[in-house]
């Protein structure tokens, strides 16, 4: 049985705040395969690492990351958890992140607003068609959307509420997983898993969808149980926080 890779969510937040460069940089030390980065763009067309839509939730700042100006957005400090309190860390820009990260893994691009998307592989440069890593947090009309904006990125498939409601049932998942459209997108060459929540995950819809040739990549696992728990069932990737206390 081959090992599912270990992501970091948000880099390494076991001493650092989520989404910071000494996040990533514990990240890469974490032995952790891959990270995960949260991808915002402010109003000016600059791709931030933070969670948004709103400020206030993961910094010490105020209204929506896409109406403010990136001379702003870099002055603000991130919290070290969701409205918690705040550390010294700044937030960076997606162009300082990949700079810190320097090609030492490979990242998890979570889109957050889909005009980041453009913004974000803009960031990234000739790597966006390389091995990289992959963008996420893009249902399947995004995804849709943006391999048609972007051609030949690689990409992850998130779930709608819709679909998420229908994958909680096993007679409606088979049919929701057998759908012309649904296996047609899952066979695109640029798909690379179905990414879901950890609570939607059994093993007859990892079976399902390996068996129309993708991955499946969980986020985010939130103890070490409920990791083997998805090892055990064959998972490809698993999203965890704090991944340095973690192991596979």
């Amino acid at each position: 049985r081959r090992r599912p890779q270990l992501v970091a969510h948000m880099g390494d937040t076991t001493d650092a705040a989520p989404n910071t460069l000494q996040a990533f940089e514990d990240a890469v030390h974490s032995g952790a395969d891959m990270i995960e980065i949260d991808v915002s763009v402010t109003v000016d067309g600059v791709a931030v690492a933070t969670h948004g839509p709103h400020l206030q939730e993961w910094t010490d700042g105020a209204g929506k990351v896409h109406e403010v100006h990136w001379d702003i957005v870099r002055e603000l400090r991130a919290r070290i958890e969701a409205h918690g309190q705040v550390g010294p860390e700044r937030v960076p820009s997606l162009e300082a992140v990949l700079g810190c990260i320097d090609g030492r893994l490979p990242v998890n691009l979570d889109i957050k607003w889909p005009s980041a998307l453009d913004a974000a592989v803009d960031a990234l440069g000739p790597r966006a068609h390389e091995q990289w890593g992959v963008f996420s947090g893009l249902t399947p009309g995004l995804v849709r959307w943006a391999l048609h904006r972007r051609p030949g990125i690689p990409v992850l498939v998130n779930l709608t509420r819709f679909d998420a409601f229908v994958a909680r049932s096993a007679f409606l998942r088979r049919r929701w997983l057998t759908r012309p459209s649904m296996r047609r997108l899952l066979r695109r060459d640029e798909v690379i898993a179905l990414n879901v929540n950890h609570r939607l995950v059994d093993q007859a819809l990892v079976q399902a969808v390996h068996h129309v040739g993708a991955q499946v990549w969980v986020y985010t696992a939130p103890d070490q149980a409920t990791v083997d728990k998805l090892a055990a069932i064959d998972v490809d990737s698993i999203t965890v926080n704090k991944a340095s206390t973690f192991r596979l």
